[in-house]
């Protein structure tokens, strides 16, 4: 995503739903952006893209992005690069959400099963 301002979130491992915003940083042209958390927090992180442009996996076209995607970790380290915010790792945040609707579906199996269908 080139241009994008990406936002880091804390998620309650619960519900899903994004908790305490732990960093902003605007992408570059290339799509590259480091953010830095101290303290590394324990749990899942959400990277949320908002707004800039990306290439079509399909026919190569740019895209301006029409809404925001998100990338879900479960849990980060110290330093943790070559991350890719696209379509596909929306997919796997908005299917872990999901997931998360059953009683009693913890968020690993939830996470594990939305990658494994992939």
């Amino acid at each position: 995503m080139a241009n994008t301002t990406v936002l880091v979130f804390s998620v309650n491992p619960v519900t899903g739903a994004n908790s305490a915003i732990l960093g902003v940083e605007l992408a570059d042209a290339q799509g590259k952006f480091s953010i830095r958390l101290a303290p590394v927090p324990s749990g899942p992180l959400r990277l949320l893209a908002d707004g800039g442009t990306f290439v079509s996996e399909m026919n190569g076209a740019t895209v301006f992005q029409p809404t925001d995607i998100a990338a879900l970790l479960p849990s980060a380290s110290s330093n943790i690069a070559g991350i890719s915010i696209n379509p596909l790792t929306d997919f796997v945040n908005s299917l872990t959400v999901g997931k998360l609707r059953i009683a009693g579906t913890t968020f690993a199996s939830a996470y594990g099963s939305a990658v494994a269908t992939i």
